[in-house]
């Protein structure tokens, strides 16, 4: 006889290995997800710090550009206050780094290398009253460090030629035939002036060379003196 009875059926619901299955993706699923979540965060993080040191770099090269642009200018019998040469200048500038009631007497802005590393850096040097025994304290601060052997500093004197050395070498006045005029013109040739332009050569790490106009590169009477004579 063929039996009466309702076939069998199957259980409703998941079996052992669907559910294995199924968290097995979903555990992948989540590992992948959180890793592309670290990587975005290591990325956004890295493009942050990337953002701040350009903004500082750029911060630094400025504050050189001002602090040799308000050199101050020389006065004739004075003591000369702008000395430079290939590796340092040493100057009085309106922008320093020291505070009152200790204003900064003199700055020297030097490249200096380090050869083990083949690196340079920039370095300001600022000299302010206080120190004990009337001796000049000195805060030596680094501003900028680059990669390679690129480094020096170059000025530009009235004859429109890059020197490596100021004060410059004075040039020839040509004679006029004027005895008197000859002689002012000699007498300004003397005076006590600031090179027109300052070249620092740093590296692509620092921003690449930084050229500065100096504002005022001698005092008002000689200028006047020089807009006479025209």
């Amino acid at each position: 006889m063929r039996s009466s009875g309702l076939p069998w059926q199957r259980a409703a619901g998941f079996t052992l290995v669907e559910m294995l299955v199924t968290l097995a993706l979903t555990s992948l699923i989540a590992t992948l997800l959180w890793q592309a979540v670290q990587q975005a965060a290591r990325v956004e993080a890295i493009l942050q710090r990337a953002g701040f040191d350009g903004q500082l770099l750029t911060v630094r090269r400025e504050w050189v550009r001002d602090l040799v642009r308000s050199a101050t200018v020389e006065m004739l019998g004075a003591e000369r206050t702008f000395v430079g040469t290939t590796d340092r200048v040493r100057l009085v500038s309106g922008e320093t780094l020291g505070f009152a009631p200790k204003p900064s007497r003199s700055l020297e802005i030097r490249i200096e290398a380090d050869v083990s590393r083949n690196q340079r850096r920039l370095v300001l040097a600022d000299e302010t009253e206080g120190g004990a025994n009337g001796v000049p304290k000195r805060a030596v601060v680094e501003l900028l460090r680059w990669g390679g052997s690129a480094g020096a500093i170059r000025y530009f004197n009235d004859a429109g030629q890059w020197v490596d050395q100021w004060p410059a070498e004075p040039q020839m006045q040509a004679q006029t035939g004027n005895p008197e005029l000859d002689l002012r013109l000699e007498a300004l040739a003397k005076l006590p002036r600031l090179p027109r332009f300052v070249w620092l050569e740093m590296g692509a790490d620092a921003g690449g060379p930084l050229i500065v106009e100096v504002a005022v590169t001698q005092a008002g009477r000689p200028r006047l003196s020089a807009w006479e004579l025209q």
